[in-house]
């Protein structure tokens, strides 16, 4: 299994690489936000952001580094893809799990998606869910928290 990571902060644009390579070459993908939002509908939970953020703080406490990552290439793998893209990867910790469907050792091909804050500000107020914030205040606070939880700088390091 070939794995295609994209790495980047939220509303830099991860997601539309993915489906530009869906689109255009048929590779499929899986977004770690989407496995968030999927466990908050099991639970019974609005996908607001302090929802998503509290399901994923308590998912990484059980779970530990990179099962976010593992979940998704336990659902790649379970659909057999022998290419697919995990959309979602923010930190070092999170690229190279060394169990479950990825093998020890196997590190997926990254690509660390950048975009300017103001940028990603606006993709966010256009996209208009339910789980965004659109005020700076808000938005600068969410960078905070992730960048925490995530390692995001990690993944910016490499």
């Amino acid at each position: 299994m070939r794995i295609i990571g994209a790495i980047g902060k939220s509303g830099s644009g991860r997601d539309e690489i993915l489906k530009r390579l869906s689109s255009r070459y048929g590779v499929p993908f899986v977004s770690t936000g989407g496995i968030v939002r999927s466990l908050a509908a099991e639970e019974g939970l609005e996908p607001t952001r302090e929802n998503l953020g509290a399901i994923s703080a308590r998912t990484f406490a059980e779970r530990g580094p990179g099962c976010f990552v593992r979940l998704a290439a336990e659902r790649i793998a379970a659909k057999g893809w022998p290419v697919a893209g995990i959309s979602g990867i923010r930190s070092g910790r999170r690229r190279a799990p060394s169990e479950g469907p990825l093998r020890p050792g196997l590190r997926p091909r990254a690509r660390r998606v950048v975009s300017d804050n103001d940028v990603r500000l606006e993709q966010m107020k256009q996209r208009a869910e339910a789980r965004d914030h659109v005020d700076v205040e808000h938005f600068r606070d969410l960078d905070g928290r992730k960048g925490e939880l995530f390692h995001v700088s990690d993944a910016a390091a490499r």
